[in-house]
Parts: structure tokens; C-alpha cells; sequence
């Protein structure tokens, strides 16, 4: 047989867990033909001596929903060896979406996933209404695959308008809402997502639609996943910040027994092996990643916790220079620091900032070059300062432009915790949140870190085992039962890489928006290629071949053979039952 491409004399990891062997990988069309020795050749070899060959990653928890839009390859996942990215995830997606609340779903993504406001508004193409449009017009031009959500956010504005941020829903507009995610799981979303917690509000401090919803409401809804038989729910509960509750406890045990398919909860401990004792299949995200970000006051998410500091971000900035030099609001900043916002009705409950882990990175000014290093309360000691007045004073000698980091290292006991939670069944690897939050971290590196940090520099899981977290068991949680694994028959999405330099070569701000705006971006070291769906789609980390292989992985029976050539559509819903 003549194949299309070869990868021969690699160290083949192939997603099992089993020991890793030296053999070739062939590969005809899409798919992988055969794992051995291969002799034959006939298309273009790779020659994978001293590499690592793996199937390619399939990361679970991304926010790529705009911005595949602009950039089909998602940067910068594909350079750290993803394949496969789930989007729509914490209940927040571009679909369903009337032309009328288009600026309410741009705004309410910008807010949210810190995206840059103007690169949303010129990077979407809006030519869709219904979720099958979406998913048929992302299908068109994509180099990694994508396997879509529908989310509860934009399900609830459609069905209920402005009433969504305000109320509960009637009984005709929660059939209205069933009927969209009906529609959407038969053309082939992943299933259903929602966040009830009040960890995050909208553009204009107003809170999000899924947060109104109450669980009649989601087991409604995920009773349309359970319906199809395919797909998994995602849910932020109400109470993850303080600790799920044990009412709320039961209403996910019914609304996992209700569905019969697996759950995506983002808690940890007890709970999910009460929830797995009832029968039903429940995973945990663990983000093996430590918190590093880069921000400035001009735009930046991070201080959103405290809602003096958040409203004065958002301001212009010639606004924000003149609120920096107010006592009385300057008087308001401090108390932010020096008392932790507990009260969901003054904005985002998040976990308290960790000022001493934050320090300056990069000044304007050469006399101020010594503080390059500096923790913030460390040179607002040394001024005798309050840390809102030293890091103010800073700011505004520099004209806003102070580049500042916060960085979170773990300790080896947080590691080793880290190492133990992953060896539960109940551990899914991933929240990476691609494509969110560029405006102070790019996650799409955490493949590499993992596989850097805890198999070759502290030993902690062995390289086999990472690479099952990181392909197996997300790809098997999600459905795709064609991928996860370098098998024959299985699709040929694969990863080739220097286990020895494997790593990240940069983070830095990089101009890649629609609109000219910066963003944030990890550059990957040690990825020789790339390949999604037989077709090598990156070399050498960053160098795009031009090719664009990706799909729609659509997980309905009719809707994934319609994916792959002959197209099926359900019935569209009809004018009245739109209204």
C-alpha cells in the first residue's frame, strides 16, 4: 500500500498508558493505517528519530468561539501539540443569536473572557441565527478540530430577550429553550453548558442569563442531551466559591440520574465520589498550570475581584488618569485591597488577590529600572506607601504603560497535590482557556508545562501517563471515540516532539487581533510537528504549512455522517416558534 505519509523511527507513546515502543506510524487519507514496521512509504516520511509520536491533544476546556473566526489554526494551542479544542464552554457561546442582540452577546464574550472588544467586533462575521448555522459556518475553514457547545447565556437571551437578566423563565419559554438545545444536539453540538455561579457579570455590571435560571430549568434543558445519547453537561455551580451545598448536591445527582450522561463539574473533593457512587459518571477540570499573568491598568481582568479597581479599568483613559489623582476615589481603592469584596451584589466574587506575588516587569522610565523585579508591596514599603498609592504613583509617572506580573508559584506539597488529584478517575486535565483572558495569560501552553514540569523535571507521572490525560481520557469523556489514540482505523491527529526540550520558549504581548490590538502569547519549544487529520498542520512549533485539515467534530449519529460529506439538517424551526 502506498500511504500518504509515514513517521518512522519514533518512541510511540500512543495514548494507552501502555509502555512506549520504537515503531512507525502510517497514515492514508484522515486516518492511521498502521503502527509497526512499516517498509513501504509512497507520500512524504517523517523521519521521528529521538522524537516522542503521540496522538495530539484533545483540550477540553477553551473559549475559542470568536476567535476561530480569525484564526482557524487557534493560536497558540495548535503549537503545544492540540489537536482538537471543545469551545462554548461555562455556558457562554456565540449561537443561537438574533441580529438584535448581537452587541449583547459581543459585549457580554468581551467582558467575560477578557477578549478585546473591537477585535470581537470586526473579527465576527455574524451570518448565522441558529446553532446548525454556527457550527456550518466555523466548518468552513478551520486547521485544528472543534467540537462546539451550546451554552445556556445565549439559549436564554434568545428564547427570552432582555427578561433573560431578570426573571425566571414561563413554561413556553423553557420549551422554547428545550427545543433550541434539541436542535442543536442533532446537528451536532458536544452538549450543554452552564454557569450558575456569580463569579462573573455582564459588560454593564448586570448579571449573566444563566445565573437567573434556577435547576428546573437546567434539567430541562440537559434532558435534550440525555435525549440524543451522545455529549456530556458542563455546570459552574451556584456554590463552588464558598463550597457546593448539600441542596445543591442533590440537584446535580438529579440531573446526572435524570440525563445518564457524564458531567463536567469545575469542584473537587468528596462530592464527586458521592456523585460517581450514585452511578453516575462525573469529572473535575484540573488545571495543572501555575498562575502566571502579565497586566497593566489600561485593560486587564485581573483585578476584577475588587469593584472600585474594576470600575476603574473601565474607564477611558484619560478618565483613569484623572480618577488616579482623586483622594476620595483613591481613598476607595485602598479599601478594596484592605477589605476583599464578600457581597455578590457589588460584582465578581473571586479569591482574594495575592498582592505580594504581584511585581513590576517592565517600566518606560530609566530611573525607575531598579524596580523591575520588585514586588509591589515590597517597594511600597520602601516609600512608605499604601500599595494603591505606590503602584498609582507609579502608573501615572509612566503614562499608564507599566507592564506589571503576577505570578503564583507552586510549592512541591501544591505539586504533589496537583500529581495525587490526577491519579482519581474523576480528574479531567485541561482549563486551559484558550483564546479567553488574553489580555493577561495565555493557557494554551499547559500541555507543555505539564509534560516539562511534572514528567521530566520532577518526576511526578510518568510520560505515558501524561500523555493518556492529555489524549485518552478527554477525548473518551467527550465522545470522540475515534481519536485519543495512535491506533489503526483511529483519525491520524498526532503530535512529534523532543521529550528533552520540550517546553515554552516565550510568553509575551503579541499583535494578533483583529483591529491591531495586543494579546497575549505563549510560543512553544520543542514541537517538531503537528498533524490533525492525516495533514500536517504546523512545523517546527509556529511554521503553518497552509494547510487546514480541521473539522466540526460533530457528535450526533446523523449530524457526524452529514460532517464528513453528504450534509443533514433537522427541520428549522418555524416563525411562531421563534417567537
Amino acid at each position: 500500500m502506498a500511504y500518504d505519509l509515514v513517521i518512522k523511527n519514533g518512541l510511540v507513546v500512543d495514548g494507552s498508558g501502555l509502555p512506549r515502543t520504537r515503531a512507525d506510524v502510517a497514515v492514508k487519507g484522515s486516518r492511521i493505517v498502521a503502527v509497526g514496521k512499516v517498509t513501504e512509504t509512497g507520500g512524504h516520511v517523517i523521519d521521528a528519530e529521538g522524537l516522542v509520536v503521540a496522538p495530539g491533544i484533545v483540550d477540553v476546556h477553551t473559549h475559542y468561539d470568536a476567535q476561530l473566526f480569525w484564526d482557524p489554526l487557534a493560536t497558540c494551542s495548535c503549537w503545544h501539540g492540540v489537536t482538537t479544542v471543545v469551545t462554548g464552554n461555562c455556558g457562554y457561546t456565540l449561537a443561537p443569536c438574533r441580529p438584535e442582540d448581537r452587541d449583547y452577546l459581543t459585549r457580554t464574550f468581551a467582558k467575560v473572557e477578557g477578549i478585546s472588544l473591537r477585535a470581537l467586533e470586526q473579527g465576527l462575521p455574524w451570518t448565522w441565527v441558529g446553532f446548525p448555522e454556527f457550527l456550518d459556518t466555523l466548518d468552513r475553514r478551520l486547521g485544528i478540530n472543534v467540537v462546539p457547545y451550546i451554552g445556556h447565556t445565549a439559549v436564554r437571551r434568545f428564547a427570552m430577550g432582555e427578561a433573560s437578566i431578570e426573571r425566571a423563565a414561563t413554561a413556553d419559554e423553557l420549551l422554547h429553550m428545550q427545543r433550541i438545545v434539541r436542535e442543536a444536539m442533532e446537528a451536532g453540538a458536544a452538549g450543554f453548558t452552564t454557569s450558575l455561579s456569580p463569579l462573573a457579570v455582564g459588560w454593564y455590571e448586570e448579571p449573566l442569563p444563566s445565573t437567573l435560571a434556577d435547576y428546573d430549568e437546567v434539567f430541562e434543558l440537559a434532558s435534550a442531551v440525555g435525549e440524543s445519547g451522545v455529549g456530556t453537561i458542563g455546570i459552574l455551580p451556584r456554590t463552588v466559591l464558598q463550597g457546593v451545598t448539600p441542596d445543591e448536591r442533590q440537584e446535580i445527582l438529579r440531573l446526572g440520574a435524570g440525563t445518564r450522561r457524564p458531567l463536567i463539574l469545575q469542584i473537587t473533593g468528596r462530592m464527586l465520589e458521592d456523585v460517581s457512587q450514585a452511578g453516575i459518571a462525573a469529572y473535575t477540570l484540573i488545571n495543572a498550570r501555575p498562575l502566571d499573568r502579565v497586566f497593566n491598568l489600561l485593560r486587564t481582568s485581573v483585578l476584577d475581584g475588587m469593584p472600585n479597581w474594576r470600575a476603574l479599568i473601565a474607564k477611558p483613559r484619560e478618565e483613569k488618569a484623572v480618577l488616579m489623582r482623586d483622594e476620595s476615589f483613591r481613598a476607595a481603592l485602598r479599601h478594596d485591597i484592605d477589605h476583599p469584596n464578600i457581597d455578590p451584589e457589588r460584582g465578581e466574587l473571586v479569591r482574594p488577590f495575592k498582592w505580594e506575588a504581584a511585581s513590576v516587569l517592565r517600566v518606560r522610565r530609566d530611573e525607575n529600572r531598579l524596580l523591575e523585579g520588585q514586588s509591589i508591596p515590597a517597594f511600597a514599603r520602601k516609600q512608605n506607601k499604601h500599595i494603591a498609592d505606590a503602584l498609582l504613583d507609579l502608573v501615572l509617572e509612566e503614562d499608564l504603560e507599566t507592564q506589571f506580573r503576577y505570578s503564583v508559584p507552586w510549592s512541591p506539597e501544591r505539586r504533589q497535590e496537583i500529581a495525587a488529584q490526577l491519579r482519581s478517575p474523576y480528574a479531567l486535565l485541561g482549563t486551559s482557556d484558550g483564546g479567553a483572558h488574553l489580555d493577561r495569560d495565555d493557557g494554551a501552553e499547559y500541555s507543555s508545562l505539564f509534560i516539562r514540569q511534572f514528567v521530566k523535571e520532577h518526576r511526578l507521572v510518568t510520560l505515558e501517563e501524561a500523555v493518556r490525560l492529555l489524549t485518552f481520557v478527554p477525548a473518551s469523556v467527550i465522545g470522540l471515540w475515534d481519536r485519543g489514540l495512535l491506533r489503526p482505523g483511529y483519525a491520524a491527529d498526532i503530535m512529534v516532539f523532543d521529550p528533552d526540550g520540550l517546553g515554552v520558549a516565550s510568553k509575551d504581548w503579541v499583535s494578533s487581533l483583529p483591529g491591531g490590538d495586543m494579546r497575549f502569547g505563549a510560543l512553544s519549544q520543542g514541537f517538531k510537528y503537528t498533524i490533525v487529520n492525516g495533514q500536517i498542520l504546523t512545523t517546527d512549533g509556529e511554521r503553518h504549512t497552509g494547510a487546514f485539515p480541521g473539522r466540526v467534530l460533530r457528535l450526533h449519529p446523523r449530524s457526524a455522517a452529514g460532517s464528513s460529506g453528504k450534509q443533514w439538517r433537522r427541520r428549522p424551526v418555524t416563525r411562531r416558534e421563534k417567537r
